[in-house]
């Protein structure tokens, strides 16, 4: 059963998380950021607060007559004080920035945790899947539909089996560089059981994008519509990523639209429309959204990184060196030992003379 918050200092100690929301596109994030900031503030300032509004004074003396009275506190007055909340009480961080072109699924935090939570999840390199729209035939400026165009190519030899021969190159490509950053062999078996034990790689405090898998959803000359899944992946890689793509299949093409599907465990299911950008559902949410986060550290604490990868590996290189030594030094022993034990042998003495006469 819901609970139905009345109280605004219970209001917000509720506003302490993460939660999601759905961002509209051509919408900047400082433009989002402040006009839920000033919807929950003036949301909160509408609630009812407790708050004294009268003083109590005794009068009389205190031989005679004493007389309790109650007088309006026009210091601790809603009129004198002005409203309870202000905007910077309510402080909204996100973990990724995202472009005013790009929409979908934006996870935002208010106040203290959910700043830390943000920061969290940023360092966490969460999977994000986007869905990308692009045209070919026409190059603009900004990569973007709503630049200028500045070439105009053919785009008719363009078949479904070479964009994605192409879509799976740009993929091995990017497999191939995470093997590479970890100092192995693409083909090789120690690669092979790296990456089946150890899970995803990620970059090591790297803010390199990384693909894990994209695929041809649609094609319909001269529209296309790709969907990314990587880390690290935002809306000016994904702007250049179809440039790319358009100069690969001897063409060229820009962005129509891009949109986010999934960041990490949560999914559009969880975003909550503008029209919701209220604090009932922002807290609701809030609560939802709370469980996952907290798992992240739990769930993402086996995943393989550059910087841990490296530091076992160095880690191993030493202890086989130091086994190494060891074998060395106790072989050696070994040849000591059998050396003096062959000298204080009778045949030893035989065999000095028998060198002796040799030599004579």
């Amino acid at each position: 059963m819901r609970t139905v918050v009345r109280e605004a200092s219970e209001a917000f100690r509720q506003l302490q998380g993460v939660f999601c929301i759905y961002k509209p596109p051509r919408v900047s994030m400082n433009f989002i950021t402040q006009s839920i900031s000033l919807r929950l503030t003036n949301e909160l300032n509408d609630m009812k607060y407790s708050r004294p509004t009268h003083r109590v004074e005794i009068e009389g003396s205190i031989t005679g007559e004493m007389r309790v009275k109650k007088y309006v506190d026009y210091s601790m007055h809603p009129l004198v004080l002005g409203p309870l909340f202000s905007q910077e009480d309510v402080s909204l961080s996100y973990p990724r920035h995202m472009i005013n072109f790009l929409s979908g699924l934006c996870i935002m935090g208010v106040n203290e945790l959910g700043e830390t939570l943000s920061q969290e999840l940023d360092e966490a390199q969460l999977i994000t899947t986007h869905m990308v729209e692009g045209k070919l035939g026409v190059a603009t400026r900004d990569l973007l539909y709503t630049g200028a165009p500045v070439e105009r190519t053919s785009f008719e030899h363009v078949t479904r089996g070479r964009l994605e021969r192409v879509l799976h190159l740009l993929q091995s490509t990017d497999q191939r560089k995470m093997v590479n950053l970890m100092g192995l062999q693409p083909n090789s078996q120690n690669a092979y059981d790296v990456m089946a034990e150890d899970g995803l790689v990620r970059p090591n405090r790297s803010k390199e994008p990384i693909i894990y898998g994209i695929k041809l959803v649609d094609l319909g000359k001269p529209h296309f519509t790709i969907e990314v899944t990587g880390i690290n992946i935002d809306g000016d890689y994904l702007v250049s990523l179809i440039h790319d793509i358009g100069l690969r299949v001897k063409s060229t093409a820009h962005t129509l639209q891009a949109r986010c599907l999934r960041h990490g465990p949560y999914t559009l299911d969880h975003a909550l429309l503008r029209k919701h950008w209220k604090l009932e559902p922002i807290a609701q949410n809030i609560a939802e959204c709370q469980g996952y986060a907290m798992d992240l550290q739990h769930k993402h604490a086996s995943l393989t990184s550059l910087g841990t990868f490296q530091a076992e590996q160095m880690k191993l290189l030493k202890e086989k060196k130091t086994q190494r030594m060891l074998q060395e030094k106790k072989r050696e022993d070994i040849a000591l030992k059998m050396l003096e034990d062959f000298k204080a042998n009778e045949e030893y003495e035989e065999f000095c003379k028998s060198v002796e006469h040799f030599k004579v």
